[in-house]
C-alpha cells in the first residue's frame, strides 16, 4: 500500500504513538533516580564531559581522577525534571602549598541562590546540598562552583580546587515534571522520522512498522536513564 500525501499527518498510528511517548516521558520522572558523574573520566561510556563546563583538564593520581575547578565552573545536568534532589559533590585533598596559594573557600551557587560556602582544608571533603524543586523550574540542574584562583609556578593554567566526583539521587516522596524542553525535542525528533519514513519507504505497513520500532527504543532509552526524557547516558549506581 503506498502512501497518499494528504494522510501522512492524518495518519492515527502517528498521534497514537506520540501520545503514547509523551505519556511515558511523564511516567518516567517518577521512577527512582539516582546518577553519579565520575569527574575526570573523558572518553567513552559515562564521560564526564556533557556535565562539566569551564572545568580544567581530568588529571588522576593515587587517589583517583579529578578536575580542577576554574574561577567559576558549571555542573550541568539536563533530564533531572521538576523535583527535590540532594547532590554530593566530593572536593579532594590540596597539598599545603595548595593551601597557602590557593582560594581558602569555595561557593556554590544555583538559580542566583547560594547554597553553601566551604572552607578548603588539606584532606578533602565531601559535602550535600538539597536542591529545592523550584531551583530546578526548568528541569535542568545548573550548579556554579565559584572560588578564588591561582596559578602554580611554571603552569599556564588557572586553577581552584579539585573535584572528584558528584552524585545526585531524588528525594523520595515527590512527584516529579519532566525537562519540557527535551521532551518536547524529542517528540518532535519522533515526528521527523516519521517524515521520514513517509518519504523513503514506499509501503504504508513497512514504514509503520519502523516507526513503531524507533519509538520502542527512545521510551527504552528513557526508562534505563531513569530521567525525564531519552538524554545521553552515564553511570549509575
Amino acid at each position: 500500500m503506498m502512501w497518499h500525501a494528504g494522510t501522512k499527518l492524518r495518519a492515527p498510528l502517528l498521534w497514537i504513538t506520540l501520545a503514547g511517548l509523551a505519556l511515558w516521558f511523564l511516567i518516567v520522572p517518577q521512577l527512582p533516580f539516582r546518577y553519579v558523574i565520575d569527574v575526570g573520566y573523558e572518553e567513552g561510556y559515562g564521560s564526564d564531559l556533557p556535565y562539566l563546563q569551564d572545568f580544567n583538564t581530568a588529571e588522576i593520581d593515587n587517589s583517583g581522577s579529578y578536575r580542577w575547578t576554574s574561577g567559576e565552573s558549571r555542573i550541568v545536568v539536563p533530564g533531572v525534571g521538576q523535583r527535590p534532589i540532594v547532590v554530593q559533590l566530593d572536593f579532594g585533598p590540596v597539598s599545603a602549598e595548595v593551601i597557602q596559594l590557593g582560594p581558602h573557600a569555595v561557593a556554590i551557587w544555583s538559580g542566583g541562590r547560594q547554597l553553601a560556602e566551604l572552607p578548603i582544608d588539606g584532606t578533602g571533603r565531601s559535602v550535600l546540598l538539597h536542591i529545592p524543586a523550584e531551583l530546578l523550574s526548568s528541569g535542568r540542574l545548573v550548579l556554579l562552583v565559584r572560588s578564588e584562583t591561582f596559578a602554580p609556578p611554571g603552569d599556564p593554567r588557572v586553577l581552584g580546587t579539585p573535584l572528584s566526583g558528584v552524585q545526585l539521587r531524588a528525594v523520595d516522596g515527590h512527584l516529579a515534571t519532566p525537562d519540557w524542553s527535551a521532551l518536547w525535542v524529542w517528540l518532535a525528533s519522533t515526528l521527523l522520522i516519521w517524515a521520514i519514513l513517509c518519504i523513503g519507504v514506499g509501503d504504508r505497513q513497512t514504514a509503520g512498522g519502523m516507526f513503531v520500532g524507533v519509538a520502542v527504543l527512545i521510551g527504552l532509552a528513557a526508562w534505563l536513564d531513569r530521567r525525564a526524557g531519552p538524554l545521553a547516558l552515564g553511570r549509575r549506581w
